[in-house]
């Protein structure tokens, strides 16, 4: 049974977290790209190509990119009805949910559209189709 390094699985893993933060991909394609590694491969019998042990490497160094993602690359919008993002990260570049509060509309708020979003950007990385 040939398998992968440590180091191999770590740079396969690396280039996708690179790529994900430059094309702003949503979770579902970071997900779906991750799931085609080549650890994960699988013999036509059905029997995994590579140890148990090299999958759960993998599988933790996967999990900790994607809370990285969510620490340093994302914000929680909202998105109106006109398509203007309202953000609750307190430095985004997208208007603050703090006017809806002022206002007294915070219920109005949360029943439109929402979703994580890559920060500065109207590109959604998990949540509601606005």
């Amino acid at each position: 049974m040939s398998s992968l390094t440590h180091l191999q699985i770590e740079t396969m893993l690396n280039g996708l977290f690179a790529t994900a933060i430059i094309c702003k991909v949503t979770s579902e394609e970071f997900t779906r790209r991750y799931q085609t590694l080549p650890v994960f491969a699988k013999y036509k019998n059905g029997r995994s190509k590579h140890p148990h042990y090299m999958q759960m490497f993998a599988k933790g160094y996967f999990a900790a990119l994607r809370n990285r993602i969510y620490q340093e690359y994302l914000e929680f919008c909202y998105v109106d009805n006109k398509g203007v993002m309202y953000s609750t990260h307190k430095q985004s570049s997208h208007r603050s949910t703090e006017e809806w509060y002022q206002a007294g509309q915070a219920g109005e708020l949360s029943k439109l559209p929402s979703g994580h979003y890559w920060k500065g950007t109207d590109k959604l990385w998990f949540g509601d189709a606005a």
